[in-house]
């Protein structure tokens, strides 16, 4: 169980600026079992989206809105002990956005430039 300072810790850790993405985050005690980073997208916005992206009308508003996403931080996954314990702050933010951009990949939210930048961090992490 994590204090509430290592809460805010993780919390401001995964405050993170992705190109299209509107992000929200939030820390919560799940099973260790789960991941350790979940994403999740609004279902209301998801479907206006692809509708609007199918064309025309009202909704085609939705389709230029950016995607709305929550990264739900499982404070009870293991990983975290050693993660906020980490003294080199390089290696603690490659380890974070990686968590981040495989739960965002797991959505279909990571693209383009943020794709290339996770395939060459997790290159690098494992050299």
């Amino acid at each position: 169980m994590l204090t509430k300072e290592e809460t805010e810790q993780l919390k401001e850790l995964f405050t993170l600026q992705v190109a299209d993405l509107h992000i929200t985050t939030e820390v919560v005690g799940l099973s260790v079992d789960t991941d350790p980073v979940v994403a999740t997208r609004p279902e209301f916005m998801r479907r206006m989206k692809d509708m609007g992206a199918s064309g025309g009308g009202m909704t085609a508003f939705y389709a230029q809105m950016p995607d709305e996403v929550t990264l739900t931080i499982n404070g009870n996954h293991p990983i975290f002990a050693g993660l906020l314990k980490e003294a080199d702050e390089t290696v603690k933010k490659n380890r974070v956005r990686s968590l981040a951009d495989l739960a965002l990949l797991s959505q279909g939210l990571l693209k383009g430039n943020d794709l290339t930048a996770f395939i060459k961090r997790s290159v690098t992490m494992m050299q």
